[in-house]
This record gives structure tokens, sequence and C-alpha cells, in this order.
């Protein structure tokens, strides 16, 4: 036998060997193996290290990407809007409803797209925004300080990449709604046909927005109805 395969076999054998720091990971490896685990410490650690690694490329990165590609296409999409917004003062009503309509397709057309995924982002989050608030608050005495640490720095982090992504989403309906504020404002100008001015009316009334799944707009009071729901569930189960 040579002296690497010497190495190799002595460092997956060994029982003693520990890494030299601590890993965010769940207390035991049963946890995360439907309750099976390995003989040997060293094998458990590197079984904990793989899933931590797994998590990582297949759950946080696709979320942190996916959250700031939605705020960026969102934040586009509300300046869109914003530009639009000053040339009403100035333009005819049957150009402002040709472009007007033409916004509405561009903004109907990339929620068709994304609204699926924003409702698997939304569920994901909440998911582990459960499980993270459930082990802080968790009286199990074998999850130590560093562990409630770990967990309380996931439940921010996923809250701030909720919270981007439902904020952002309010920006698109927000602006919108200035759109037809500023309509009515404009409307008593005699200078502009009263049909056509009273059809762009009626059409900026219907509120331009982003939606979860083509099921539920998004406004600026979801993110605190998905946070509360969170914490009434984690109380509800916890006392069960």
């Amino acid at each position: 036998m040579d002296i690497p395969q010497f190495i190799c076999r002595n460092l997956l054998t060994t029982t003693t060997l520990e890494l030299p720091f601590p890993l965010p990971i769940p207390i035991t490896i049963r946890e995360v193996t439907l309750g099976y685990s390995f003989t040997n410490p060293l094998h458990n650690r590197i079984t904990a290290t793989f899933l931590t690694f797994c998590s990582t490329i297949c759950h946080d990165l696709p979320i942190s990407i996916f959250a700031i590609f939605y705020v960026l296409v969102c934040q586009h999409l509300s300046t869109l809007v914003k530009s639009f917004g000053k040339k009403i003062a100035i333009e005819n009503p049957e150009r402002l409803l040709s472009s007007y309509s033409s916004i509405k397709s561009t903004v109907a057309s990339i929620d068709n797209e994304l609204s699926v995924l924003v409702l698997l982002s939304v569920a994901i989050n909440s998911f582990w925004m459960y499980v993270s608030l459930s082990a802080i608050i968790n009286p199990d005495p074998r999850i130590d300080f560093p562990h409630r640490v770990v967990y309380f720095c996931s439940f921010i982090s996923t809250l701030m990449s909720l919270s981007a992504v439902l904020i952002s989403a309010t920006f698109v309906s927000e602006a919108s709604l200035e759109i037809a504020e500023k309509a009515e404002a404009s409307f008593g100008n005699a200078n502009t046909s009263k049909f056509l001015h009273l059809k762009f009316l009626m059409c900026v009334e219907k509120e331009i927005s982003m939606t979860i799944w083509k099921m539920m707009p998004i406004r600026r009071g979801l993110i605190l109805a998905v946070t509360g729901t969170i914490f009434t569930y984690v109380v509800i189960f916890k006392d069960l």
C-alpha cells in the first residue's frame, strides 16, 4: 500500500479527528437523514458539510439570485411607469392611451413569466423563516447559543430577501396609482377630447400590479401579513 492510500484510509477510519471550526448545521445528522447516522463521527461531519453545501447551492444561491433579479425588474418597470406620468400634461390622450396600454401589456407579460417564481420564493422563504424562528424560541437545551445565533441570522437574511421581493413589487402598483391621480388632476383641460380623456381615465383606474401566481396582487401590507402569519403558527405549534 502506498503512502497516500494509507493516509486516506487512516483519515476515514479514525474516530478522534475533529474539525477546527463549528459548522452552522443541525444539532445532529439524524435530523436531516430521517434518523440515520454513521458510527464514525468524521463521516457524520462530512455528510453534514455536504448537506450544508447542497443547501447553499440549491436553496440560498438561487433564492438570492432571483431576489436580486426580481428587484431589478420591478425597479425598471416602476421607472418606466413614472416616466410615463411625466407625459400626461404634455401629450394628447390618444397617444397616452396607446403608450399606457403598451406599458400594461409589458408588465402583464413579465408578470406571467415571474409570478410562479414569486410564489415559490414566498413559500420557500416563509418555510425557512418558520424553521429558523421555531429553533430560536425552542427551549430544547441541545440548541445552544451559537446555533441560535446561526438561526437568527438565517431568519434575518430570509426576511430581508422576502421583503426585498415584495416591497419592490409594490413600487410598480404605487407608480400606477400616481398615474391615475395625475390623470384625474388634468381632466379639466379644455384643449383635449373629453371622450378620449374619459377613456384614458377608465384605463388608468385599472391598477398595474405584480402578482403572486396571478392570484393575489402584491401590496405593501403583504409582508406584514406573511410575517404575522408565521409568528402566529410558530406560537400555535410551540404550545401543542
